[in-house]
C-alpha cells in the first residue's frame, strides 16, 4: 500500500516497515525494533537538514525502537474537525 498527498507520503512496504514522508522522516521496521528519524527533509520545524538534531529530536538517539504507538486521524471537513483514535499498537 502506498498513500501520497505530496510530502505526506506514507508508504507501508510489506508487513513491518512503514516510513513517513517522502524522503523518510520517521523509519519504523521488525515489529518496532528497528526504527530512526531524520528530520527536515519532508516534514520540518526549522532544523539543519542532515544535522545531528535531525536524527536525534524524536527519541533521543539516532536509532530507537518503540514501546507503544498510538494512531489518530484527523478530518477536517468544511463545519469543523474531529479527531478519531484509531488504536494503540504495541
Amino acid at each position: 500500500m502506498d498513500r501520497t498527498s505530496g510530502q505526506d507520503e506514507v508508504q507501508i512496504l510489506g508487513d513491518d516497515y512503514i516510513s513517513f514522508g517522502s524522503m523518510s522522516d520517521l523509519d519504523i521496521g521488525e515489529n518496532f525494533e528497528v526504527c530512526s528519524c531524520n528530520l527536515e527533509q519532508s516534514f520540518g520545524c526549522g532544523l539543519n537538514p542532515g544535522s545531528k538534531p535531525c536524527t536525534m529530536l524524536l527519541a533521543g538517539r539516532e536509532n530507537f525502537s518503540i514501546d507503544s504507538l498510538e494512531v489518530f486521524e484527523i478530518n477536517l471537513p468544511t463545519n469543523g474537525s474531529t479527531l478519531a483514535r484509531r488504536g494503540v499498537f504495541k
